[in-house]
């Protein structure tokens, strides 16, 4: 009888347990995101942006998502085929600071058949010797950079197609977009590569420095009010 006590009891704390991580656990794994998350080493929904992206396949929308980003270094992300479940909502990276170089992502960032992401005020690097695109936004649409920095302070960086920012539209189908304003761009080569067919790029009042190319890219393209300094442009 005492042994089957002890056993019961500690049974009673296993259970008692498990009910506490599904309680915790049930604000993201059973209701749709909405509303401000955080992003962050210390008290916050959060720790890396690829967890707040795995939230969002678990969970879906139910509204526009705001993931707040703490000041520091990040590893690089995939968003592949994320699409909200509302057509209206949004999701929403954005730096707590409002300044881009306060949070910077390295790394090889993928963003692919996915809609309805901006992001805002975040920096993106790669790391010495990548080769491939820093930030690849593929067969997505309504994607928007806002006030944000793309900086390759490397020479040893992409092997062809690849690029700091590479745009890579559909061949056929739907027209996606994208969005770039209030951008910096800043690498010594390979700055910008676009490629596909159906789509198009704005690029509002940015500064690009590097090179653009778009070699068999019949997307529209946009400059309005930009800076430029290019050591070549095929655009």
């Amino acid at each position: 009888m005492f042994v089957r006590y002890l056993t019961n009891k500690k049974m009673k704390k296993v259970y008692g347990f498990v009910s506490l991580i599904l309680l915790l656990c049930h604000p993201y794994c059973n209701a749709q995101l909405s509303g401000i998350y955080t992003i962050g080493n210390t008290n916050c929904t959060f720790v890396t942006i690829q967890q707040a992206i795995d939230s969002l396949y678990q969970a879906g929308t139910g509204g526009n998502v705001y993931f707040i980003i703490k000041t520091g270094n990040y590893g690089s992300f995939i968003m592949d085929g994320f699409l909200p479940s509302n057509p209206a909502d949004s999701m929403f990276f954005q730096s707590e600071s409002g300044k881009s170089g306060d949070v910077i992502i390295k790394g090889a960032i993928v963003v692919e058949n996915s809609s309805r992401v901006i992001f805002r005020h975040l920096q993106f690097a790669p790391v010495s010797g990548q080769q491939n695109s820093c930030m690849l936004v593929s067969e997505s649409d309504q994607i928007c950079f806002d006030s944000c920095a793309f900086i390759n302070p490397y020479s040893n960086c992409f092997s062809t197609g690849e690029a700091l920012l590479s745009i890579a539209f559909p061949l056929s189908g739907n027209s996606d977009t994208t969005i770039v304003s209030g951008c910096v761009l800043a690498s010594p080569e390979y700055t910008i590569y676009l490629s596909g067919d159906k789509g198009s790029v704005t690029f509002l009042h940015d500064t690009i420095s590097g090179t653009v190319s778009g070699f068999f890219s019949q997307v529209t393209v946009n400059y309005t009010g930009s800076l430029f300094n290019l050591a070549d442009q095929n655009l």
